[in-house]
């Protein structure tokens, strides 16, 4: 029999007692798909939506550099819990909310997306 530890229960209850406080919104996972017959094709990259709770903030003008960090940019923080197909949001990934489409922006494998060491909230720099 395996052993629950504390942490295993951490996403789950953040996302019961906050998700009905915050927005629904939408992760959309982007995979790369195949080159096609020429260089100049691209990767015909496939997205697939995965329903979840979310809030959007604006970042502190302090922040804002004009060039890493946007005027426009937002922080989108994700219940970990609430992600249908218990994907992970990641940097070209996008998100719907409050009726806009906003990219997570940052280099693959880090940057861009920050998660707790639970995984009960992903915060997400993001684009429009």
């Amino acid at each position: 029999m395996a052993v629950k530890l504390i942490s295993d229960y951490i996403p789950q209850q953040l996302a019961k007692y906050l998700g009905p406080q915050v927005d629904e919104g939408t992760l959309i996972k982007v995979t790369p798909g195949t080159r096609g017959a020429t260089l100049t094709a691209g990767t015909n990259p496939t997205e697939t939506s995965h329903a979840c709770s979310l809030w959007v903030s604006s970042y502190d003008d302090r922040e804002i550099d004009g060039t890493s960090i946007r005027a426009s940019d937002r922080q989108i923080s994700i219940l970990g819990a609430t992600i249908e197909g218990d994907v992970v949001p990641a940097p070209n990934d996008k998100i719907v909310a409050e009726g806009v489409t906003y990219i997570i922006v940052g280099e693959p494998g880090g940057r861009g997306v920050k998660r707790d060491p639970v995984g009960a909230v992903y915060r997400c720099h993001a684009r429009a």
